[in-house]
């Protein structure tokens, strides 16, 4: 589909009267996917407004028995926020700039998606601690870095399903660090840390 370009296909007439279909790409800030609006519309002019994101094929959840975690806070049980379900990094420190959580891939990926929880199960209770701002980088080498997403309010963050999504576009990656710009009256949580690569149009 084209950008901009609307596509007008024929649907399943509803109870409600619904029976036009209206698909349209739009681009946003920050996705490798391509978000798409649909509209669903009535000969009364009536409008619903729905958006999502098509997952792109070819995507690969990478292994992450040998990764190292490197944090400038409690990092010693920095592990925890890839052991899985149920387990955490908590920072323990209320969020300010210049923390980070940096993990090593052990060797160049292309990367398209990094998710994780910021929401855990605790005494009975749910705590959230996402971050106020985030400034991700990576690296191939340890040495030089480049920017790969950087986000100024947590409002802006993609949630799904309690997870945090980001989409990177297929960098080239083995370090990647996510860095806190901004101040926050609670602490930074990483649960359930998962990396993914892109599998399919990769020059190796």
């Amino acid at each position: 589909i084209a950008e901009g370009k609307d596509i007008t296909v024929n649907a399943l007439c509803l109870n409600s009267g619904w029976s036009l279909l209206l698909i349209r790409e739009v681009k946003e800030t920050n996705r490798n996917q391509t978000p798409i609006l649909v509209s669903f519309k009535r000969k009364d002019n009536d409008k619903l407004d729905l958006s999502f994101a098509l997952e792109p094929a070819g995507q690969n959840e990478l292994r992450n028995d040998a990764w190292d975690i490197k944090t400038n806070f409690n990092e010693v049980e920095s592990h925890n926020a890839i052991r899985g379900k149920g387990y955490y990094w908590n920072s323990n420190r209320d969020q300010h700039p210049g923390m980070y959580f940096e993990v090593d891939l052990k060797s160049v990926h292309h990367i398209s998606r990094i998710q994780w929880s910021s929401s855990v199960f605790v005494d009975g209770s749910i705590h959230s601690a996402t971050p106020r701002s985030l400034h991700i980088t990576y690296s191939t080498d340890g040495l030089a870095w480049r920017d790969a997403y950087i986000i100024e309010d947590e409002r802006d963050l993609s949630m799904e399903n309690d997870k945090i999504i980001i989409h990177v576009g297929g960098i080239p990656a083995r370090w990647l660090r996510l860095t806190l710009t901004q101040v926050a009256l609670k602490p930074w949580i990483i649960s359930e840390c998962q990396v993914f690569e892109n599998t399919t149009d990769v020059e190796r």
